[in-house]
């Protein structure tokens, strides 16, 4: 139900991002903490460093030919309604998001930075596997199998992540 509701909240445009609270006189900052640009959804989930990063990854790992750049260009391009795969790519995208809302919450409101990227992907496989049980068996295999793609890609980002000379920070 919290996933229905949280992507209820993202179709409806009823997320509280900084530019929005800054609107109803919030004293925060209405700029993102990562790359100190305005806060939207869309720059949550599309736009900011950290989302184009975990995007990104999504794309190499499953063979995408590219990555979505914003919310409608997902709904009109990445799963219309009838695709292959329909269920299993809306939840995709729900986990995805929600993997996302998470952690910029826990930077904004608690102050908690991931302390590398891939923190995120291992966040966001955690989601998919717990909430993997309320698929249909065909969606179930579908996501195992990306799971499967995207721990890879993650575990081999890891090994090229420590080949980089300290020196040159990622983040």
């Amino acid at each position: 139900m919290k996933l229905k509701v949280f992507l209820w909240l993202v179709t409806h445009d009823k997320l509280q991002p900084g530019a929005e609270l800054k609107g109803r006189k919030w004293k925060g900052s209405p700029l993102c903490n990562i790359c100190g640009k305005q806060e939207t959804v869309d720059h949550i989930f599309f736009r900011c460093v950290l989302a184009k990063f975990m995007w990104a990854c999504f794309k190499e790992a499953l063979g995408w030919d590219r990555a979505p750049s914003g919310w409608q260009d997902f709904l009109d391009n990445w799963i219309p309604i009838g695709c292959k795969n329909y269920n299993a790519k809306l939840f995709l995208l729900t986990i995805v998001l929600w993997a996302l809302w998470t952690s910029r919450n826990k930077r904004a409101i608690e102050g908690k930075f991931p302390t590398s990227p891939s923190e995120l992907l291992f966040k966001t496989n955690a989601f998919l596997q717990r909430w993997m049980a309320l698929l249909r068996e065909g969606d179930k295999v579908k996501i195992m199998e990306w799971c499967g793609a995207m721990r890879g890609r993650t575990e081999s980002f890891l090994v090229e992540l420590k080949r980089r000379p300290p020196e040159d920070p990622f983040m």
